[in-house]
């Protein structure tokens, strides 16, 4: 088998999602299942405190000082068919509902001077909502799944490698899916 270029099936993914639902439904990690007309998909709300200096906000002109913002990020972990394969997308907004541009979560993720930003994070059509999210770009993805192959739950390996580039950490709790 090449590793370079594995993908997944659908059986395969839904199995890890839903095993990863289950689980995180017995620690309280907050993961939903949720189920839309052309399939199904994981999703995460988090709310995270983030330097107005990121986004040249006003808050942060105010007082001179490095206030902080509350951003919510909502993460979905959805089946892309034409690469056979798991996508991470994401949307974040800013407290007065305007959603984070591709270039402010470049600056935020550290790729803002990377010259593989447009193929590492992108702005894409979410696999089934059809509606632009922040993605991280799924042509490399076959490639870490070929490194993943004893992973017996390829789908919280893969997240755990990816997730904290855009800050999603995943508990150490899913290792016990993966042995």
């Amino acid at each position: 088998m090449d590793s370079t270029n594995v993908s997944i099936s659908w059986d395969s993914f839904l199995k890890a999602i839903n095993d990863m639902k289950m689980l995180s439904d017995s620690i309280n990690d907050d993961w939903l299942l949720n189920e839309h007309s052309a399939g199904v998909y994981l999703s995460k709300k988090l709310v995270k405190s983030v330097s107005a200096r990121l986004f040249a906000l006003e808050e942060c002109d105010n007082d001179g000082g490095d206030n902080d913002v509350l951003i919510t990020y909502e993460y979905h972990v959805v089946y892309n068919a034409s690469y056979g394969c798991p996508v991470l997308c994401f949307n974040a907004w800013k407290t007065d509902g305007s959603l984070l541009t591709i270039e402010e979560c470049w600056k935020q993720f550290n790729f803002a001077n990377a010259d593989y930003k447009y193929n590492t994070l992108t702005q894409m059509e979410h696999p089934l909502l059809m509606r632009p999210f922040i993605t991280l770009h799924p042509c490399k993805t076959s490639e870490l799944i070929g490194t993943l192959m004893k992973s017996n739950n390829l789908v919280v390996s893969w997240l755990s490698a990816v997730g904290p580039v855009v800050g999603l950490d995943v508990s150490s709790c899913y290792a016990s899916l993966t042995l």
